[in-house]
């Protein structure tokens, strides 16, 4: 054999040892070296409600083992420090939109995907939510027409009244809607407003 052609050889022998290398260096780092936590978890702060005494925040965060949204309760006292959180678990996705103090507790009103076709479709059923000022939730109820439907804003003069959207017919129109609950959850009255226009009724009056 000659020289040159052993010198090739050489230089291939050399290349393929290097190949091999980095291959076992990488599949060592992969199965053995721990990896750092590169998920990212965040908080959504849609609505506060300012107290005499505390301040009750409420939106939705991701940090839960299945990585949803979910709506989220948080209260601090006057010093700004938080005294109580709770998130909500049911379903897929969720989301608060607007919380009022009442006398005997919060009530959250939002959004959420209640059940498997929910969450592939995003058809989500309005969500209102009381609890009481241990976190504890005294009720939860939803509320949907036919498809997608959102709570945006809540008030209480003794009941409760939840207004904000939903699609009101198989045309897919959307209008807002506002609907009455008594102190236990119970619905007493529903009123729509608007037409094939997608109307968000944010604030009630």
């Amino acid at each position: 054999m000659s020289n040159s052609r052993l010198k090739i050889l050489k230089i291939i022998a050399l290349i393929a040892f290097v190949v091999i290398a980095v291959e076992l260096v990488a599949i060592l780092y992969v199965k053995h070296i721990p990896k750092k936590d590169t998920s990212y978890y965040y908080d959504y702060v849609r609505s506060v409600d300012i107290n005499k005494d505390s301040f009750v925040a409420v939106g939705s965060n991701n940090n839960n083992t299945l990585k949803y949204d979910k709506g989220k309760i948080a209260v601090y006292n006057e010093s700004k420090e938080k005294v109580l959180e709770r998130v909500y678990n049911k379903g897929y996705h969720s989301s608060y939109y607007d919380v009022a103090t009442i006398s005997d507790g919060y009530v959250t009103v939002g959004s959420y995907e209640s059940t498997k076709l929910d969450f592939w479709l995003v058809t989500d059923p309005s969500l209102i939510v009381k609890y009481d000022f241990k976190g504890n939730v005294v009720f939860d109820e939803d509320f949907k027409i036919i498809g997608d439907s959102k709570y945006m804003g809540v008030v209480s003069d003794g009941a409760l009244y939840a207004c904000g959207q939903s699609i009101t017919d198989k045309s897919s129109s959307s209008g807002a809607v506002l609907v009455k609950y008594d102190k236990d959850g119970k619905e007493e009255w529903i009123k729509y407003y608007g037409n094939k226009n997608s109307i968000f009724y944010d604030i009630v009056v």
